[in-house]
């Protein structure tokens, strides 16, 4: 159980450091594609 919850803590921390790469990285591109969508 301890080990699950370890994977999942680093799992959850590896998805929020590649969301906050992307959004450092691809900042301009993401408000053009919202507000192309709308």
């Amino acid at each position: 159980m301890e080990v699950e919850i370890e994977t999942k803590n680093t799992l959850e921390r590896r998805e929020k450091q590649l969301c906050l790469h992307e959004a450092q990285t691809s900042s301009y591109t993401v408000p053009r594609q919202v507000t192309s969508n709308l």
